[in-house]
């Protein structure tokens, strides 16, 4: 499994953290630990998947 640039996985993961305390209120810390230890992000992290191809937003 290839896995992403860590500036890439840096770049995804500081977008969706925004959108996730926008939409249910948590703090950034609260967005980012349970963004990260999601299925999402583990996919999100593996060439493999292609899920870059979709954009952040």
């Amino acid at each position: 499994m290839r896995q992403l640039e860590p500036e890439i996985i840096d770049y995804y993961n500081s977008e969706v953290v925004m959108m996730i305390t926008e939409k249910y209120g948590l703090d950034q810390m609260e967005a980012l630990k349970q963004f990260v230890m999601s299925k999402t992000h583990e996919m999100l992290e593996s060439e493999d998947f292609g899920m870059t191809d979709f954009g952040a937003g």
